[in-house]
């Protein structure tokens, strides 16, 4: 006799009630981020801001540098911002089909 499987090929069982949790999760996730970028970019115009208090030249390395790690550091929160965009759809996805699925 065969056991019977417990994998569901069915996510969706309550739309309503996955599309608003997955939404709501979503946008939590996106404010959080939102948050971490702006204190990001408020790091670096204090770091310039610091440069131009203490007198140097707007082409002194120290600029140079800023700009090339503000670069890097976007790059990473993209990249991040992604993967866990990804990571939280596929979490409530999961998660709102063991809610929905008894209910």
């Amino acid at each position: 006799m065969e056991k019977p499987s417990n994998f569901r090929r069915q996510f969706i069982i309550n739309p309503r009630f996955q599309y608003r949790l997955i939404g709501n999760m979503m946008i939590l996730g996106g404010l959080i981020i939102g948050i971490l970028y702006l204190a990001n970019i408020y790091l670096f115009f204090r770091l310039q801001e610091t440069g131009k208090s203490i007198g140097l030249p707007p082409e002194h390395v120290y600029f140079m540098f800023i700009a090339q790690q503000k670069i890097l550091m976007n790059w990473i929160f993209l990249v991040t911002s992604t993967v866990v965009g990804l990571l939280v759809f596929s979490w409530g996805l999961i998660h709102s089909n063991r809610i929905a699925g008894p209910i």
